[in-house]
């Protein structure tokens, strides 16, 4: 397992006026975990759904993945003018306030819905990202492509399937074909870059979930429970490139 000193490090510290919520989780072994997330102040009314939607996924990965957290406390930080949606920082994500906050004076269904997307996917990261990460940034599909792949099913099992799916769909054909048709088009993993913040793509994220989806659907849910911790475990755990994944998957296929 890669411990604390080879974990990806963001960003260390927040400091404003905020509002506090605070809650706790009991893991599967019984350990409690202090959840808090911080609004600016005014805001706390809005912080409600976050907090649940943090909660239903801390136990959707203990049970569909047998993922368990492992510190003693996670927070998070919402703040209105953070130029990204969110940033999985071990144990202290930072998030733009639109995947935060709600009421259902100032949020729609599709907020609500994305608010728990988003939440669940920085949360996923501190598994498939943070406690075990990559090798290099030119293996990032290799976490957000599989962290991708986690989220849609989390929305899938607490939500419609079906109605996830052609969601999922409807954006991969809409947005990444466009990017795979166009001068842009790379791989999941590009060959060489100019400036690391253009590696975020559709591509990367969504190409390589549906590349995680391929070898879920090969495998089935129970296999593919067994591969998604042989990964984390025996590939990742050892900071391999992208194409390993293949290979390893291979192994576990004739092994099973």
């Amino acid at each position: 397992m890669i411990l604390s000193q080879n974990q990806a490090i963001y960003l260390l510290l927040v400091a404003g006026d905020f509002d506090l919520l605070q809650d706790k989780f009991i893991t599967k072994s019984g350990r409690e975990v202090a959840l808090e997330l911080y609004v600016d102040r005014g805001n706390l009314n809005r912080a409600t759904w976050a907090m649940e939607s943090l909660k239903k996924a801390m136990k959707w990965d203990e049970d569909r993945f047998n993922l368990e957290y492992d510190l003693d406390i996670y927070m998070i930080v919402a703040v209105d003018f953070f130029n990204m949606g969110a940033m999985e920082n071990k144990g202290l994500n930072i998030f733009n306030s639109k995947f935060v906050l709600a009421n259902p004076q100032t949020a729609t269904d599709e907020d609500y819905l994305a608010i728990e997307s988003v939440i669940a996917h920085e949360y996923f990261h501190n598994w498939t990202g943070n406690r075990v990460t990559c090798r290099d940034w030119f293996q990032l599909s290799l976490k957000e492509g599989l962290t991708v792949f986690r989220d849609q099913e989390f929305s899938s099992d607490t939500g419609s399937r079906a109605v996830n799916r052609i969601n999922n769909v409807k954006f991969l054909r809409t947005v990444q074909f466009a990017e795979d048709s166009s001068p842009m088009s790379h791989p999941i993993r590009p060959e060489k870059v100019i400036e690391m913040n253009n590696f975020y793509t559709v591509t990367v994220y969504e190409k390589g979930a549906e590349v995680i989806r391929m070898l879920h659907t090969l495998l089935g849910n129970k296999v593919s429970k067994k591969g998604c911790n042989f990964i984390l475990l025996k590939m990742m755990a050892k900071r391999q490139p992208v194409k390993t994944l293949f290979l390893r998957w291979n192994v576990l296929i004739t092994s099973i």
